[in-house]
């Protein structure tokens, strides 16, 4: 027999067994209690529509028989059964277990609600091997074993009977209860509902609807109606609803309902002013004042591929024009966020305090759900949308080996599509790095992106809040919101076991009264009490006339603390290749304790980074440093190629440099439920510090400017600094006033004014509250202006170094021209940038 011909025999042999399980035929296995006969029928197949969505939705868990060949479904598979016999292996049924060391009752004798959900979650894991059928490669000792369904049905009658039901009072958080658990019911219910027991399938339906009646609501379960009143659902949780809705009518063969959970889903997509959803600029806004592009913004996006994906396969036509909404999402929403497989985590909410969710993992979701969109994608985003997911596949370098196992752990379906339509397809080329400088007002944030890095600011302001702090999570984050920055480079693992390491009290970027320690979960500023007097939040980018580079930027923010113990302009310009951080105008309580972070990183366990003050290298290796002084240029190695940077100090800033050795962090501290979801949640690194002190020696120093390059080598950082010792940058101003620089040799400035009464200078004169970019080349000078404050209607400007210009007429709608002076039109008050060109005469 040929080998060609025996893999097609047994192929076929692995479909017979696959199709017996989704058809009900008796695969020789019997189990006490169960019914494969009429009443089976009588649940399931009641349409062919449903049973093609019930199989299309058991596609994500266990796959489907094409999937058997492609290239990683037996490695999938074999890590699938593989955690299935390990979580198998777990099962005891001990009094307050089910699952060895997974206790359903709390210390006071409450049900735990994530031990019930994490033993769902287990059990899914056990029945997913159950169904799981071996292969060449694979021995899955589970499949079809009739005392793992026996187990199963155990298990689900327990919890049924005592931790999970219908008149379970809700304590702990009710997302446990009305979805966090509800969902993976009806995963397990649909990928078992041909062999558990009628009643115990009909009893799970039953407390499925006591958990979530109706899903337009949350809060509206008996068990939560006595301590909160109903609200309406938004955002990720009315999808997760509307998901859990459409699962259980499928279950019940009422296809009706699929068209009102697919519209209770539309409604979530689309563009939004206030509030939870989404925002013109591209921002995702959950519980009100939140960044959620991670977190709730990446679970509302793997619904809507989920749903779309299995309605788009099967027989009935359904309605999912509006989910189009969506694929403008991945590339303004998600896409400016992702850099070399990472999310960045100012966009993530409280997720980064969760050491068992990665960044990259959160990513991995997401890519994931862009290839369930991918198949059915409107022609005018296939080839875009396509070009996105290659290069997350394959970009870093290192990844190409190991794609399948990193971004399909879970999920079958995406590893097909990405296998036969994405990196099958030789002609669809990666779309290579994403450059530009994106600007989120509706956030509070700005990304700005280059080829080998990217640099995010995370602000707030009036309109947003600081940090959000539920459910023991992100106990420390109250000053993440303050000016916060991150950067982006080839090292992959700066931001990995990075949270517990940060001081919490001085986040790289911002300016803080350290002796002010806050309790956990403290100092939030959100709804009723975001700090009003931060009127002065934005910036501008140039990025639209500029696709080619991607433009500049410039942001910031007049920061006052928590308490109002601190105050001071803060600004970022982001060029081509640096970054320029001015403050000015600090008042503080105490300034002996004041200090503005400029970086934070962890370092070689060998402490090897070979560091040079001044050009000056400073002992590597396990020997700290402690060095304060005022240095004009700092130079950090990275810990892997690409991943060095320097530091220009641009006047005359108090600099203290620490290296330290062995620190250690506990994730605990930043997160209760670390303690449940680590097996080790303590860490040490090595780690260096940079940071400007405010109040030395009784003095005081009010202003700071200063510079990161990232991504530079010795050689070129040296060279920078033999031609320009502040790199080409000139402060023009730095002061309470106002902030300005200037690039001589680009014919560059940029400037924000904090002033009300505006900014006079012999470049710039402004009457108000701004920002303002202008560049001159050769007759022409492009100019981008802003009114952060959102509270004027018009912004008048004056160059005086420049005579005889002229406005193109193109922009006469926007600029009016009284006197040499041009008036801009910022009626809008949504401070978004305002771009016009004016020409000189000659």
């Amino acid at each position: 027999m040929t080998k060609s011909l025996l893999s097609k025999i047994t192929r076929l042999s692995l479909v017979f067994l696959f199709l017996s399980h989704l058809n009900g035929c008796d695969s020789g296995f019997s189990v006490q209690g169960t019914n494969n006969g009429a009443n089976d029928v009588e649940r399931s197949v009641k349409a062919v529509n449903s049973k093609l969505l019930i199989d299309n939705w058991n596609a994500f868990l266990i796959g489907q028989p094409y999937m058997f060949e492609t290239d990683g479904f037996s490695k999938l598979a074999e890590g699938k059964t593989a955690n299935g016999l390990k979580r198998y292996e777990q099962m005891v049924f001990k009094e307050n277990e089910i699952f060895e060391g997974v206790e359903l009752l709390d210390s006071s004798g409450e049900i735990n609600p994530t031990a019930v959900r994490t033993t769902f979650q287990y059990l899914l894991f056990v029945a997913n091997a159950y169904y799981i059928p071996n292969n060449e490669r694979n021995f899955n000792s589970l499949y079809r074993n009739p005392k793992v369904l026996e187990k199963i049905v155990s298990a689900t009658w327990e919890l049924f009977s005592s931790y999970y039901t219908v008149d379970s009072k809700h304590v702990g958080n009710w997302w446990y209860w009305e979805i966090g658990t509800n969902k993976i019911l009806m995963d397990f219910l649909t990928l078992t509902y041909l062999d558990l027991p009628p009643a115990l399938f009909s009893k799970g339906i039953e407390i499925s609807y006591a958990m979530a009646p109706d899903p337009k609501y949350i809060f509206n379960s008996a068990g939560t109606t006595a301590t909160r009143v109903p609200e309406l659902s938004t955002g990720a949780n009315r999808t997760d609803l509307a998901q859990i809705n459409m699962l259980r009518s499928v279950l019940q063969g009422n296809m009706t309902q699929v068209q009102e959970s697919v519209n209770l889903i539309a409604s979530t997509l689309k563009i939004v002013d206030s509030g939870d959803g989404f925002y013109s600029d591209g921002g995702l806004v959950q519980h009100i004042d939140y960044p959620y592009i991670g977190g709730y913004g990446a679970v509302l996006l793997e619904t809507v591929s989920k749903v779309s994906y299995v309605l788009s396969n099967t027989d009935k036509s359904y309605d999912l024009s509006p989910f189009n909404f969506m694929y403008d999402r991945i590339f303004d929403t998600f896409e400016p966020f992702i850099f070399k497989s990472q999310l960045a985590e100012g966009v993530r909410g409280r997720s980064p305090s969760r050491g068992w969710a990665t960044s990259r993992k959160e990513t991995q979701n997401i890519v994931q759900s862009f290839l369930r969109l991918y198949p059915s994608a409107p022609p005018e985003y296939k080839n875009k949308l396509g070009r996105l997911i290659k290069e997350q596949l394959l970009s870093p370098e290192e990844q190409r080996e190991r794609y399948f196992i990193d971004y399909y752990a879970n999920d079958f379906v995406p590893l097909a599509i990405a296998n036969e339509q994405v990196l099958g397809d030789t002609e669809l080329a990666p779309r290579g790095p994403l450059v530009g400088n994106f600007l989120f007002n509706s956030m509070d944030r700005v990304a700005h992106r280059k080829s080998d890095w990217m640099f995010l600011v995370s602000a707030h302001s009036y309109r947003s809040g600081n940090y959000e702090c539920i459910n023991g999570e992100n106990l420390k984050g109250y000053r993440t919101g303050d000016g916060m920055t991150y950067i982006y480079d080839s090292d992959q693992e700066q931001y990995f076991n990075y949270w517990p390491m940060l001081d919490p009290l001085l986040p790289v970027g911002t300016t803080e009264d350290i002796s002010i320690t806050p309790e956990d979960c403290t100092d939030i500023e959100t709804g009723s009490s975001k700090k009003q007097n931060m009127r002065w939040v934005g910036g501008i980018s140039t990025r639209k006339q500029d696709q080619v580079s991607g433009g500049i930027g410039s942001y910031g923010m007049h920061f006052f603390s928590y308490d109002d113990s601190v105050e001071i302009k803060k600004s970022w310009f982001m060029l081509e290749d640096m970054i320029v951080a001015l403050g000015g105008g600090l008042t503080s309580s105490d300034y002996n304790l004041t200090k503005t972070a400029v970086e934070f990183r962890k370092i070689k366990s060998s402490a090897g980074n070979k560091i040079y003050i001044d050009g000056v290298q400073h002992p590597s290796g396990l020997t700290p440093i402690d060095y304060s002084g005022n240095p004009k240029s700092i130079f950090l190695e990275g810990d892997i190629v690409s991943s060095s940077r320097g530091y220009v100090f641009l006047g005359n800033d108090k600099v203290k440099f620490e290296k330290k050795i062995d620190q250690a962090g506990n994730w605990i501290e930043v997160n209760t439920v670390n303690e449940e979801r680590m097996s080790n949640p303590y860490i040490e690194y090595n780690t260096v510090n940079i940071d400007i002190m405010h109040g030395v020696g009784g003095g005081v120093y009010d202003k700071y400017a200063y510079i990161v390059i990232p991504s530079i080598s010795l050689a070129d950082f040296n060279s920078k600094l033999a031609v320009s010792d502040k790199v080409g940058v000139e402060v023009l101003t730095v002061s309470a006033d106002a902030h300005v620089i200037s690039l001589t040799t680009a014919g560059l400035v940029a400037a924000n004014i904090f002033a009300e009464d505006g900014y006079v200078s012999d470049v710039l004169e402004v009457s108000a509250q701004s920002a303002v970019i202008f560049e001159k080349k050769l007759n022409k000078i492009k100019v981008w202006v802003s009114e952060p404050t959102r509270s004027q209607n018009q912004i008048s400007l004056l160059f005086p170094k420049e005579s005889n210009l002229v406005l193109e007429p193109i922009y006469q709608n926007i600029v009016n021209v009284e006197d040499d002076h041009f008036i801009v039109d910022t009626s809008a008050k949504d401070g978004e940038t305002i771009y016009f060109e004016l020409t000189i005469d000659l």
